[in-house]
């Protein structure tokens, strides 16, 4: 994922690579039923990205870091008490830091002073974490495991030539999935045995899991002549079997999360040749009983996150109408249809306890 993606992001509020990845690691921010505290980034005095954090009973915002060069993405552990983040350097390579999820206990996990290190996901067990290190922007990706504790790291794979990015552990960490720039594809790795299967994609965008761990949701562009749809696929991490969610042609759909629970699906879908803004929908595991929540052309809707109790969604919205404008982060009361504003400015929401 380049740089230049993520700040399309974080500033337009356009879904990328990197909705997808912090989208479905928001859903596991938060593990009790009733959180109160929204977890995001916004500019700080310097305009430089920081972590802040809001009640959804109002107040003001509190932020939470202070880095130097600002915040380059984060991920908060599956038990909900820290919050691992990149956090950049002169320069423009990132270390590895982590504080408890009240913005306390500030340390670096690791230095990278000859590589950017990044895309970090969290084990279940919250024990470690998996990131990708690059020597330079022009560098392949490698995954490498760092344990929390001690600070260890180590290559996820002892061949080199094993290329990869954006890591996801299946719920049961038994699994990793990951981008393979050289297949090029998802891959999904089994960390007990070493087996892995390939599912043959033609997008950058990383896997999905499932809570129960028994399917993952992919992305896949399809051409038809000079046009494209980019299509949500459902994956079977065993044998790599695919179905094909969007159905309509000519629509691009994506990113998209589980429910807590597993039984809905939520998912933006646009029309790219339209330029209008994407839509939020759910639809059911495999791909019935399809409904839209927003219905707004003049807004861009995305980066959706469950609520853990599965009654509500954390989303961003940017109005596509005005030059000047700022993302703000919204909530959605599903069953009955409820918004309301959190706060603006803000990007890239998750859930905390």
């Amino acid at each position: 994922m380049s740089r230049f993606n993520r700040a399309v992001i974080l500033t337009l509020g356009v879904l990328a690579f990197l909705t997808a990845l912090l989208v479905w690691r928001g859903n596991r921010a938060a593990t009790n039923t009733g959180p109160t505290r929204i977890l995001y980034l916004a500019q700080d005095e310097q305009e430089r990205y920081q972590l802040f954090v809001v009640a959804l009973e109002g107040g003001a915002p509190d932020q939470l870091t202070k880095e130097p060069f600002g915040i380059w993405e984060y991920s908060v552990s599956a038990d909900g008490k820290m919050i691992a983040y990149s956090a950049l350097r002169v320069d423009g390579k990132s270390d590895l830091w982590a504080m408890g999820s009240n913005g306390k206990g500030r340390r670096q996990l690791l230095a990278c002073p000859e590589a950017d290190c990044a895309e970090i996901d969290w084990a279940p067990d919250s024990r470690r974490l998996v990131y990708t290190r690059r020597d330079n922007a022009l560098a392949p990706p490698h995954l490498w495991w760092l344990a929390i504790v001690n600070g260890n790291t180590a290559p996820l794979f002892q061949d080199d030539q094993k290329l990869g990015f954006a890591a996801s552990y299946s719920p049961d960490g038994q699994w990793i999935s990951y981008v393979s720039p050289g297949d090029p594809g998802v891959r999904v790795y089994n960390l007990n045995d070493g087996h892995s299967i390939l599912i043959p994609v033609q997008t950058d965008a990383p896997a999905v899991w499932s809570p129960q761990g028994d399917a993952l949701l992919v992305t896949n562009v399809q051409w038809q002549g000079i046009f494209f749809s980019v299509n949500l696929l459902r994956a079977n991490p065993e044998n790599g079997q695919l179905i094909n969610l969007s159905g309509a042609a000519g629509m691009e759909d994506g990113p998209a999360v589980w429910s807590p629970d597993g039984s809905w699906i939520a998912f933006g879908r646009n029309t790219p040749r339209i330029g209008a803004g994407k839509q939020i929908g759910m639809m059911r595991p495999y791909g019935s009983e399809v409904r839209f929540l927003t219905n707004d052309d003049q807004f861009h809707h995305g980066l959706q996150s469950w609520s853990p109790n599965g009654c509500c969604l954390l989303f961003q919205r940017y109005p596509l109408t005005d030059p000047d404008a700022q993302p703000g982060i919204w909530l959605l009361e599903i069953e009955t249809g409820t918004f309301q504003e959190v706060v603006t400015p803000g990007s890239w929401p998750v859930w905390l306890p």
